[in-house]
């Protein structure tokens, strides 16, 4: 069963208009643990991934790509450190 918590929301720039989006730290967790080979499979999973939590147009696509791969490339660090003093939430027990 998967979390129920509120999912947080990130803005992220789309050449130069910002969208706001659901569930971004989600997409960024689970395709580091799908141990992606390359950028362009890293992208394809954030584009997946990014769908599960945002209602968004497949003629986007290649347009939310590049932004959705830069976003994984500064943020896979801090979401792949485990926190020790997370108290966690009652829909992740």
């Amino acid at each position: 069963m998967g979390c129920s918590c509120t999912k947080k929301e990130f803005i992220l720039k789309i050449n130069t208009a910002e969208r706001r989006l659901l569930g971004l730290d989600e997409c960024v967790l689970g395709t580091l643990i799908s141990f992606p080979v390359d950028e362009d499979d890293i992208a394809e999973m954030m584009w997946e991934q990014v769908n599960l939590y945002n209602d968004l147009s497949a003629d986007e696509k290649e347009i939310f790509k590049p932004a959705l791969l830069e976003f994984y490339l500064k943020h896979k660090d801090e979401y792949s450190l485990i926190d020790n003093n997370c108290a966690g939430c009652s829909g992740c027990e």
